[in-house]
């Protein structure tokens, strides 16, 4: 068993995290299907972590080879849940 200073449920959500953001990568580099790939198992991990959820509607709407752009979400999301383990 990990030792973690978090309960289970918000461990598993920050892991969830790691998949979104790795799924917002693969977006920004307009590969789809890995990017959907990721975003589901962010999903699988934490069925309610909204900003994946959006995230996903906004890559199923991409076409193969685009790319996302602009400001994303899931930076300043993962910053808010830093701020918030500096605070235990």
């Amino acid at each position: 068993m990990i030792c973690s200073p978090w309960p289970a449920r918000r461990t598993k959500h920050i892991e969830g995290i790691h998949y979104g953001n790795l799924g917002l990568a693969y977006a920004g580099l307009g590969e789809k299907a890995r990017a959907l790939e990721c975003l589901n198992k962010a999903l699988e991990i934490d069925p309610d972590y909204e900003v994946a959820i959006v995230n996903k509607a906004l890559v199923e709407r991409l076409d193969q080879g685009e790319r996302i752009e602009g400001n994303i979400e899931s930076v300043d999301y993962r910053r808010r849940i830093h701020d918030l383990k500096n605070d235990l």
